[in-house]
């Protein structure tokens, strides 16, 4: 039983043990400041971007319109409206990848 609770002392005096307070672990600190860059989270909370976005989802809105009303569904020309759905969800993956980056926690 003495070596048991000697095993548990031991363990409590680990190195491991004294690393709880992640205020001074400096590798916690390097790791929470690279969870969230500095550029991402600047971006993310600007109101330019806001702004860049809003009106990307509005022209998007505007071309699906377009395209349901104009798109030949019998084996005409869709090159046009598949590269144009392509841009707009290139342009939505990197602002998902922006705010996520800035926002997580």
């Amino acid at each position: 039983d003495s070596a048991s609770s000697e095993g548990r002392s031991l363990y409590r005096g680990s190195s491991r043990a004294t690393t709880t307070d992640k205020s001074t672990d400096k590798s916690y600190v390097q790791w929470k400041s690279m969870r969230r860059p500095e550029l991402a989270l600047r971006i993310a909370f600007s109101p330019k971007f806001d702004l860049f976005f809003g009106l990307l989802i509005l022209l998007n809105a505007i071309v699906i319109g377009l395209e349901t009303d104009y798109n030949p569904h019998n084996g005409g020309d869709q090159w046009g409206w598949y590269i144009g759905e392509m841009l707009f969800n290139v342009n939505f993956i990197i602002e998902f990848v922006i705010r996520f980056s800035g926002y997580s926690w």
